[in-house]
């Protein structure tokens, strides 16, 4: 997940706006890979195309008739959410965090913010395929599969939301050694400063590129399956 060369201002919104979490917690990553070995790597993807989900000029019924299939929140500060601290404690450290901010919980090696002046979309190329890369994406403009893409050469752990009918689930799920959703509790985001709480409509599940990077809390509190089993 060459980098793109474009420019880049902390504060403006756009598709590729990163998820903003809870406060980061500094610490090493486990399993393979180091949460600072960034090197040029491939990339299975094109973080650069459009995936959006444009309607055309169509009139307001047909837009509320017409399936987003990219997944994308109709609401705007969606994207300013954070992944809940049990969650966080949950899966445990991972090697890079590219869509944190600093009031991630998610105990990492390394992150990618917009407040630090990082595109992490647009740096996915410089992250090595060892690297173990939790995300949680924005929604917004459809960018979901463009993350997807850029980051689906690494160890990764995407926490999305458990919907088949949009056309990231099927990509990603082909790839993935496991999915996991957390038994009789719905994963609610951490709301930004002044915000107030809300509950998801859509459970959401942890999808894990290789089955031995999920801990075992995870799967003691998770139903959880391996849709895919890797040769290697």
């Amino acid at each position: 997940m060459t980098l793109e060369n474009r420019s880049f201002r902390p504060g403006t919104t756009s598709g590729n706006d990163l998820k903003r979490g809870g406060r980061v917690v500094p610490s090493g990553g486990a399993g393979e890979g180091d949460g600072n070995d960034l090197e040029p790597s491939f990339s299975l993807g094109h973080p650069g195309t459009t995936d959006r989900n444009d309607l055309g000029a169509g009139s307001s019924e047909q837009a509320s008739v017409t399936a987003n299939v990219y997944g994308g929140s109709a609401d705007p500060n969606r994207g300013n959410w954070c992944t809940p601290k049990w969650v966080a404690e949950l899966i445990g450290p991972w090697d890079l965090d590219p869509c944190s901010n600093p009031r991630s919980h998610i105990a990492t090696g390394r992150t990618f913010s917009l407040e630090a002046g990082q595109d992490g979309l647009a740096l996915a190329n410089a992250v090595s395929a060892r690297t173990r890369a939790f995300i949680n994406p924005p929604y917004e403009g459809g960018s979901v599969l463009r993350w997807i893409r850029a980051y689906a050469h690494t160890r990764f752990c995407f926490l999305l939301r458990f919907d088949p009918s949009t056309k990231w689930f099927a990509e990603l799920y082909d790839v993935c050694e496991l999915v996991a959703i957390p038994r009789g509790r719905r994963i609610n985001f951490e709301p930004p400063p002044g915000v107030k709480a809300s509950s998801q409509t859509f459970p959401h599940a942890l999808f894990y590129r290789r089955y031995a990077d999920a801990t075992p809390a995870v799967l003691r509190a998770c139903i959880s399956w391996r849709p895919y089993v890797s040769a290697t």
